[in-house]
Protein backbone atom coordinates (compact mmCIF):
# COMPACT_ATOMS: atom_id res chain seq x y z
CA UNK A 1 0.00 0.00 0.00
CA UNK A 2 2.95 2.40 0.62
CA UNK A 3 4.46 1.95 -2.33
CA UNK A 4 1.30 2.50 -3.73
CA UNK A 5 0.88 5.26 -2.55
CA UNK A 6 4.43 6.34 -3.31
CA UNK A 7 3.52 5.64 -7.15
CA UNK A 8 0.71 7.90 -7.10
CA UNK A 9 2.51 10.92 -5.24
CA UNK A 10 5.61 10.75 -8.47
CA UNK A 11 2.78 10.78 -10.82
CA UNK A 12 1.54 13.91 -9.85
CA UNK A 13 1.91 16.89 -12.25
CA UNK A 14 4.60 19.46 -11.82
CA UNK A 15 3.19 21.45 -13.98
CA UNK A 16 1.83 24.92 -13.28
CA UNK A 17 -2.02 24.61 -12.36
CA UNK A 18 -2.76 26.70 -15.58
CA UNK A 19 -1.35 23.89 -17.76
CA UNK A 20 -4.79 21.62 -17.32
CA UNK A 21 -6.73 24.18 -18.82
CA UNK A 22 -4.55 25.00 -21.63
CA UNK A 23 -4.25 21.35 -22.65
CA UNK A 24 -7.95 20.81 -22.45
CA UNK A 25 -8.73 23.96 -25.09
CA UNK A 26 -5.82 22.43 -27.36
CA UNK A 27 -7.66 18.88 -27.26
CA UNK A 28 -11.17 19.76 -27.83
CA UNK A 29 -9.59 21.99 -31.08
CA UNK A 30 -7.78 19.18 -32.40
CA UNK A 31 -10.95 16.46 -31.48
CA UNK A 32 -12.64 18.65 -33.13
CA UNK A 33 -10.66 19.52 -36.72
CA UNK A 34 -10.19 15.62 -36.97
CA UNK A 35 -14.13 14.96 -38.01
CA UNK A 36 -13.17 17.01 -40.66
CA UNK A 37 -9.44 15.55 -41.50
CA UNK A 38 -10.56 12.13 -41.39
CA UNK A 39 -12.86 12.26 -44.87
CA UNK A 40 -10.31 13.85 -46.51
CA UNK A 41 -8.03 11.11 -45.91
CA UNK A 42 -10.61 8.10 -46.66
CA UNK A 43 -10.40 9.89 -49.88
CA UNK A 44 -7.08 8.63 -50.60
CA UNK A 45 -6.64 5.91 -48.31
CA UNK A 46 -9.17 3.28 -47.02
CA UNK A 47 -10.48 3.79 -44.12
CA UNK A 48 -8.90 1.51 -41.60
CA UNK A 49 -5.53 1.08 -43.52
CA UNK A 50 -6.00 5.09 -43.37
CA UNK A 51 -6.09 4.81 -39.85
CA UNK A 52 -3.51 2.27 -39.19
CA UNK A 53 -1.05 4.16 -41.05
CA UNK A 54 -1.78 7.23 -38.99
CA UNK A 55 -0.91 5.48 -36.10
CA UNK A 56 2.13 3.76 -37.35
CA UNK A 57 3.62 7.28 -38.16
CA UNK A 58 2.27 8.71 -35.01
CA UNK A 59 4.31 5.79 -33.33
CA UNK A 60 7.55 6.49 -34.83
CA UNK A 61 7.30 9.92 -33.15
CA UNK A 62 6.25 8.87 -29.88
CA UNK A 63 9.23 6.18 -29.86
CA UNK A 64 11.66 9.36 -29.63
CA UNK A 65 10.32 11.02 -26.84
CA UNK A 66 10.71 7.77 -25.13
CA UNK A 67 14.46 7.57 -25.91
CA UNK A 68 14.54 10.50 -24.06
CA UNK A 69 12.17 10.17 -21.15
CA UNK A 70 13.36 6.29 -20.48
CA UNK A 71 9.69 5.77 -18.66
CA UNK A 72 9.48 3.50 -16.00
CA UNK A 73 8.12 -0.47 -17.26
CA UNK A 74 4.98 -0.71 -15.75
CA UNK A 75 3.63 -4.22 -13.93
CA UNK A 76 1.37 -6.91 -15.45
CA UNK A 77 -2.12 -5.03 -14.10
CA UNK A 78 -1.14 -1.61 -15.61
CA UNK A 79 0.16 -3.52 -18.84
CA UNK A 80 -3.48 -5.29 -19.14
CA UNK A 81 -5.03 -1.60 -19.00
CA UNK A 82 -2.87 -0.24 -21.35
CA UNK A 83 -3.48 -2.94 -23.84
CA UNK A 84 -7.20 -2.63 -23.05
CA UNK A 85 -6.81 0.82 -23.67
CA UNK A 86 -5.17 0.51 -26.96
CA UNK A 87 -7.98 -2.18 -28.19
CA UNK A 88 -11.21 0.06 -27.36
CA UNK A 89 -9.77 3.48 -27.13
CA UNK A 90 -7.78 3.15 -30.19
CA UNK A 91 -8.13 0.48 -32.45
CA UNK A 92 -11.94 -0.15 -32.58
CA UNK A 93 -12.79 4.07 -31.63
CA UNK A 94 -10.71 4.85 -34.56
CA UNK A 95 -11.11 2.52 -36.69
CA UNK A 96 -15.50 2.75 -36.52
CA UNK A 97 -14.79 6.50 -36.66
CA UNK A 98 -12.84 6.23 -40.10
CA UNK A 99 -15.36 3.91 -41.41
CA UNK A 100 -18.44 5.65 -40.05
CA UNK A 101 -17.86 9.20 -41.45
CA UNK A 102 -18.03 7.13 -44.88
CA UNK A 103 -21.52 7.40 -44.66
CA UNK A 104 -22.22 10.18 -41.98
CA UNK A 105 -22.01 13.80 -42.37
CA UNK A 106 -18.89 15.40 -39.80
CA UNK A 107 -21.03 17.38 -37.63
CA UNK A 108 -23.43 14.34 -36.70
CA UNK A 109 -20.42 12.24 -35.76
CA UNK A 110 -19.58 15.26 -33.98
CA UNK A 111 -22.53 15.01 -32.16
CA UNK A 112 -23.03 11.73 -31.29
CA UNK A 113 -18.96 11.79 -29.83
CA UNK A 114 -20.66 14.63 -27.61
CA UNK A 115 -22.55 11.66 -25.54
CA UNK A 116 -19.49 9.96 -24.72
CA UNK A 117 -19.72 11.73 -20.70
CA UNK A 118 -22.78 10.10 -20.39
CA UNK A 119 -21.37 6.91 -20.79
CA UNK A 120 -18.30 7.88 -19.36
CA UNK A 121 -20.46 8.74 -16.41
CA UNK A 122 -22.22 5.83 -16.42
CA UNK A 123 -19.52 3.70 -17.06
CA UNK A 124 -17.14 4.68 -14.31
CA UNK A 125 -20.31 5.23 -11.50
CA UNK A 126 -20.76 1.09 -12.24
CA UNK A 127 -17.00 0.61 -12.12
CA UNK A 128 -16.49 2.76 -8.72
CA UNK A 129 -13.98 4.59 -10.62
CA UNK A 130 -16.21 7.93 -9.66
CA UNK A 131 -18.93 8.93 -6.95
CA UNK A 132 -22.45 9.80 -8.40
CA UNK A 133 -23.17 13.36 -8.31
CA UNK A 134 -26.28 14.87 -10.10
CA UNK A 135 -24.21 17.64 -11.40
CA UNK A 136 -23.02 15.58 -13.76
CA UNK A 137 -25.64 13.79 -14.79
CA UNK A 138 -26.86 17.48 -15.20
CA UNK A 139 -24.36 18.98 -16.82
CA UNK A 140 -24.20 16.24 -19.52
CA UNK A 141 -27.61 16.54 -20.45
CA UNK A 142 -27.00 20.39 -21.39
CA UNK A 143 -24.05 19.64 -23.07
CA UNK A 144 -26.07 17.58 -25.25
CA UNK A 145 -29.41 19.57 -25.19
CA UNK A 146 -26.92 22.52 -26.52
CA UNK A 147 -25.00 20.43 -29.03
CA UNK A 148 -29.03 18.91 -30.52
CA UNK A 149 -30.08 22.58 -30.96
CA UNK A 150 -27.02 23.32 -33.03
CA UNK A 151 -27.23 20.33 -35.18
CA UNK A 152 -30.57 19.74 -34.73
CA UNK A 153 -30.95 20.45 -38.57
CA UNK A 154 -28.08 18.16 -39.98
CA UNK A 155 -29.42 15.15 -38.14
CA UNK A 156 -32.59 15.39 -39.92
CA UNK A 157 -30.26 14.80 -43.26
CA UNK A 158 -29.82 11.29 -44.49
CA UNK A 159 -27.01 9.27 -42.79
CA UNK A 160 -26.51 5.87 -43.36
CA UNK A 161 -27.80 3.82 -40.49
CA UNK A 162 -24.87 1.16 -40.55
CA UNK A 163 -22.65 4.47 -40.57
CA UNK A 164 -24.50 6.05 -37.72
CA UNK A 165 -24.53 2.66 -35.49
CA UNK A 166 -20.37 2.35 -36.18
CA UNK A 167 -20.06 5.66 -35.19
CA UNK A 168 -22.30 5.11 -31.65
CA UNK A 169 -20.02 2.12 -31.29
CA UNK A 170 -17.36 4.24 -31.95
CA UNK A 171 -18.02 6.65 -29.30
CA UNK A 172 -19.05 3.55 -26.55
CA UNK A 173 -15.55 2.03 -27.11
CA UNK A 174 -13.93 5.64 -26.53
CA UNK A 175 -15.51 6.05 -23.29
CA UNK A 176 -14.10 2.43 -22.54
CA UNK A 177 -10.57 3.60 -23.67
CA UNK A 178 -10.60 6.51 -21.22
CA UNK A 179 -11.99 4.34 -18.15
CA UNK A 180 -8.89 1.50 -18.37
CA UNK A 181 -6.56 4.71 -18.91
CA UNK A 182 -7.75 6.13 -15.74
CA UNK A 183 -6.87 2.20 -14.21
CA UNK A 184 -3.68 2.30 -15.27
CA UNK A 185 -2.94 5.76 -13.82
CA UNK A 186 0.71 4.79 -13.27
CA UNK A 187 1.67 4.31 -16.70
CA UNK A 188 3.92 7.07 -18.46
CA UNK A 189 1.74 9.39 -20.90
CA UNK A 190 4.13 8.73 -23.85
CA UNK A 191 4.35 5.27 -23.23
CA UNK A 192 0.65 4.00 -22.49
CA UNK A 193 0.27 5.96 -26.25
CA UNK A 194 2.96 4.32 -28.07
CA UNK A 195 1.57 1.10 -26.61
CA UNK A 196 -1.87 2.03 -27.15
CA UNK A 197 -1.36 3.42 -30.60
CA UNK A 198 0.90 -0.02 -31.76
CA UNK A 199 -1.76 -2.55 -30.53
CA UNK A 200 -4.66 -0.02 -32.15
CA UNK A 201 -2.38 0.12 -35.43
CA UNK A 202 -2.57 -3.78 -35.47
CA UNK A 203 -6.20 -4.01 -35.01
CA UNK A 204 -6.61 -1.43 -37.64
CA UNK A 205 -4.41 -3.62 -40.25
CA UNK A 206 -6.50 -7.02 -39.30
CA UNK A 207 -9.73 -5.15 -40.16
CA UNK A 208 -8.12 -3.14 -43.09
CA UNK A 209 -6.41 -7.32 -44.30
CA UNK A 210 -10.42 -9.25 -43.58
CA UNK A 211 -12.25 -6.08 -45.85
CA UNK A 212 -9.97 -6.52 -48.56
CA UNK A 213 -8.08 -2.65 -48.24
CA UNK A 214 -5.33 -1.74 -50.60
CA UNK A 215 -2.19 -1.36 -48.59
CA UNK A 216 -1.06 0.77 -50.69
CA UNK A 217 0.63 4.28 -50.13
CA UNK A 218 -2.02 7.20 -50.63
CA UNK A 219 -0.81 9.43 -54.11
CA UNK A 220 -3.08 12.42 -53.13
CA UNK A 221 -1.48 15.41 -51.42
CA UNK A 222 -4.72 16.57 -49.54
CA UNK A 223 -4.62 12.98 -48.25
CA UNK A 224 -1.26 13.52 -46.43
CA UNK A 225 -2.07 16.76 -45.53
CA UNK A 226 -4.88 14.96 -43.64
CA UNK A 227 -2.79 11.93 -42.26
CA UNK A 228 -0.34 14.42 -41.11
CA UNK A 229 -2.32 16.42 -38.83
CA UNK A 230 -3.99 13.24 -37.88
CA UNK A 231 -0.86 12.12 -36.43
CA UNK A 232 -0.69 15.29 -34.65
CA UNK A 233 -4.19 15.00 -33.00
CA UNK A 234 -2.42 11.24 -32.02
CA UNK A 235 0.82 12.47 -30.78
CA UNK A 236 -0.74 16.12 -29.42
CA UNK A 237 -4.54 15.45 -28.46
CA UNK A 238 -4.40 11.63 -27.30
CA UNK A 239 -1.21 12.63 -24.81
CA UNK A 240 -3.05 15.62 -23.21
CA UNK A 241 -6.16 13.32 -23.15
CA UNK A 242 -4.47 10.11 -21.27
CA UNK A 243 -2.55 13.05 -19.23
CA UNK A 244 -6.14 14.94 -18.25
CA UNK A 245 -7.25 11.83 -17.44
CA UNK A 246 -4.35 10.75 -14.93
CA UNK A 247 -4.24 14.09 -13.60
CA UNK A 248 -8.02 15.02 -12.96
CA UNK A 249 -10.72 12.63 -13.84
CA UNK A 250 -12.38 10.72 -16.65
CA UNK A 251 -15.53 12.68 -16.25
CA UNK A 252 -13.46 15.99 -16.88
CA UNK A 253 -11.27 14.57 -19.60
CA UNK A 254 -14.42 13.53 -21.49
CA UNK A 255 -16.53 16.62 -20.95
CA UNK A 256 -14.09 18.08 -23.89
CA UNK A 257 -16.49 15.80 -26.38
CA UNK A 258 -18.93 18.51 -25.78
CA UNK A 259 -17.52 21.17 -26.87
CA UNK A 260 -15.43 19.56 -29.97
CA UNK A 261 -18.82 20.10 -32.00
CA UNK A 262 -18.37 23.39 -31.95
CA UNK A 263 -15.07 23.32 -33.67
CA UNK A 264 -16.06 21.06 -35.93
CA UNK A 265 -19.23 23.23 -36.68
CA UNK A 266 -16.87 26.30 -36.67
CA UNK A 267 -14.45 24.29 -39.49
CA UNK A 268 -16.77 23.09 -41.26
CA UNK A 269 -18.87 26.63 -41.73
CA UNK A 270 -15.36 27.77 -43.00
CA UNK A 271 -14.76 25.00 -45.71
CA UNK A 272 -18.47 25.40 -46.62
CA UNK A 273 -18.90 28.88 -46.09
CA UNK A 274 -21.93 29.19 -43.86
CA UNK A 275 -22.69 31.33 -41.41
CA UNK A 276 -23.41 31.26 -37.45
CA UNK A 277 -26.40 30.85 -36.85
CA UNK A 278 -28.86 31.95 -33.45
CA UNK A 279 -28.43 28.17 -32.91
CA UNK A 280 -25.29 28.22 -32.81
CA UNK A 281 -25.36 31.20 -29.97
CA UNK A 282 -27.78 29.30 -27.91
CA UNK A 283 -26.35 25.78 -28.25
CA UNK A 284 -23.16 27.60 -27.02
CA UNK A 285 -24.80 28.77 -24.63
CA UNK A 286 -26.60 25.75 -23.28
CA UNK A 287 -22.95 23.82 -23.51
CA UNK A 288 -21.15 26.19 -21.41
CA UNK A 289 -24.13 26.41 -18.42
CA UNK A 290 -24.12 22.17 -18.55
CA UNK A 291 -19.96 23.20 -18.16
CA UNK A 292 -21.10 25.28 -15.46
CA UNK A 293 -23.41 23.10 -13.58
CA UNK A 294 -20.87 19.60 -14.25
CA UNK A 295 -18.26 21.74 -11.89
CA UNK A 296 -15.86 21.68 -15.09
CA UNK A 297 -16.03 25.06 -15.48
CA UNK A 298 -16.61 27.64 -12.31
CA UNK A 299 -16.43 31.15 -11.53
CA UNK A 300 -15.08 31.05 -8.76
CA UNK A 301 -11.21 29.66 -7.71
CA UNK A 302 -12.01 26.44 -5.77
CA UNK A 303 -9.77 26.04 -2.46
CA UNK A 304 -7.51 23.57 -2.17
Amino acid sequence: MENNVTQAENHKSRLPPWFIGFAFAVMVVLFGVRFIAIPLSNEGAGPFWGGALRLMLAVAILLLFMLIRKPTVPNARDIMFTVTYGVFGVGFNIGLMYWGLMGVNSDIAAIVYASVPLMVITLSICLGLERFHIRLLTGAMFGLWGVEVIFGVAIGFGANLTSLLAIISGAFFNAIGMLAAKKAFHVDTILMNSVGFTVGAVVLLCMAFLTGESFSLPTQQSTWLAIGFLVAVSVVGYSLNVYIIQQKSVSYASFSNVLTPLVTFAASSAFLGEGITPAFIVGAGLIFAGLFFSGHLSLKKKNR
